[in-house]
């Protein structure tokens, strides 16, 4: 159970459908009702929580497949297959209750849509797949509001590949606007609904978690120090991301000069594209909308299309150079092999890379029930770091405590309430906290306390109020 599990339950637990529908600015559409339809269905355990994403890891392993079977070799498929399915951080958010995994595996079938398009240009009037991967691409954006910048990228490689096909006339323009009439209303119609939201979101500064440095030490290091999950390989956390970027240069020019000579259809430069068109526009709103680079979790969006492109990278490689057949399919087969090694030095089953400190949420409410006064009708409050709000308050509710009154996010050493989801949430007046190791200087400076327990694994306290601060 991790923070992000119990920020959303606590978040729908107190929805009512009215306020569902008003509120949707404030959370991700699609994720938020997915688990009120199965808090609904089969309550509200862990499990249930999670099942969005555990049946999203199902299409996102499916339709990688039907994207790299197309490389029509059995070493360069189950290669690519594995380097797509390996990395332990795009694996952590399908076991989490947030919005990333079930974007990322709608992203996957959007793509494979458009590929069949493609595939399929020359049926006149087949527009069924380009239909499906642009509404596969709106509801990623439903469930992960960054996928914003994978829909524009989407709209934009569409026009190109049109463009670049077509005659275009102001007569077969006029033309094809009319007979793709429907495509463009559910468009537009999805951006009116969407601006509203993501406007709402800009004006309160929570559109978007990231960095202001720039674009390679936010996005690119970051995705590879949280791809790395925390292993220590030397100095390979410093030159991964030099090795990674000329490695992308490597890719855009071997795939391009292979879709231009013909020896790869042209559908191999997509996720090429959309990956390029994506960094370009979160860059460009950087500047423009003054809205951070995206960070980690919600910059996860892009490793799958870096993985596509590498998959892509090594078919074309073998097109332009038949000679190096072998040796590029050992390639591969390392590539493979080392992704599997990592993925099998990650695995845990204790905490994830993204909320790491929630870990010991369990562990804490046991020691509180077992130190506090079981013959005190009064009301115990809890102090916590940010982190831990959440997966606090979900067992709060679902363990029944009815002994703790809600947690409240920013810890604060005064009196004083804030209002948290239609509850009064007092703030001050703590009876115990619960801190990070971050926090720890901060709470040592404003209060008296007597440690109870000290969890190593998330260098967490859980301490008791010596001296309240009234």
């Amino acid at each position: 159970m991790t923070g992000d599990e119990g920020a959303s339950f606590f978040d729908i637990k107190y929805m009512d459908i009215g306020y569902f529908f008003g509120s949707i600015a404030n959370t991700h559409l699609l994720n938020t009702f997915l688990m009120k339809l199965n808090m609904f269905l089969w309550g509200d355990s862990e499990l249930s929580l999670r099942s969005p994403n555990l049946i999203a890891h199902l299409f996102y392993l499916i339709f990688s497949y039907l994207i790299v079977q197309r490389l029509k070799n059995s070493i360069l498929i189950t290669g690519a297959f594995i380097i797509l399915n390996t990395n332990p951080f795009v694996l952590e958010f399908f076991a989490l209750a947030r919005g990333y995994g079930l974007s990322m595996a709608l992203m996957l079938g959007s793509i494979y849509f458009q590929i069949k398009h493609i595939e399929s240009s020359h049926v006149k009037q087949n527009k069924k797949f380009l239909l499906l991967s642009f509404s596969l691409s709106m509801a990623a954006v439903l469930a992960n509001y960054t996928m914003i910048n994978f829909y524009i990228s989407l709209i934009l490689v569409s026009l190109m590949y049109f463009w670049k096909n077509k005659e275009v006339s102001c007569l077969s323009l006029k033309i094809s606007v009319q007979k793709n009439s429907f495509l463009i209303g559910i468009n537009i119609l999805f951006v009116l609904l969407l601006l509203p939201i993501l406007f709402r979101l800009k004006f309160s500064g929570m559109l978007f978690v990231g960095g202001t440095k720039n674009f390679y030490q936010d996005t690119v290091k970051s995705l590879v120090n949280a791809s790395l999950y925390l292993e220590d390989y030397g100095r390979l956390d410093e030159l991964l991301p030099v090795l990674l970027s000329l490695f992308f240069i490597a890719a855009i020019s071997v795939i391009l000069l292979a879709v231009k000579l013909k020896k790869t259809p042209v559908y191999f430069a997509i996720p090429l594209y959309l990956l390029i068109i994506s960094a370009i526009s979160t860059i460009a709103q950087f500047y423009l909308l003054k809205t951070p680079f995206l960070f980690q979790r919600t910059a996860v969006f892009l490793l799958p299309l870096f993985l596509l492109s590498v998959a892509f990278l090594f078919k074309s490689l073998l097109e332009i150079l038949p000679k190096f057949k072998i040796a590029s399919l050992a390639f591969v087969s390392v590539i493979a092999l080392i992704c599997i090694i990592h993925l099998l030095n990650t695995i845990n089953i204790n905490h994830t890379y993204t909320y790491p400190s929630s870990a010991n949420v369990k562990d804490m409410l046991v020691s509180l029930d077992r130190v506090h006064d079981k013959k005190d009708s009064t009301k115990i409050n809890i102090g916590a770091s940010h982190s831990m709000v959440s997966p606090i308050n979900y067992y709060r509710i679902t363990r029944n405590l009815s002994y703790l009154n809600p947690v409240g996010y920013n810890m604060v050493f005064e009196k004083g309430y804030e209002q948290f989801y239609f509850q009064r949430v007092e703030t001050g007046n703590y009876d115990y906290l619960f801190f990070t190791e971050e926090d720890k200087a901060k709470v040592v400076k404003k209060q008296e306390i007597e440690l109870i327990n000290y969890y190593p694994l998330t260098k967490t306290y859980f301490t008791s109020i010596k001296t309240p601060n009234y």
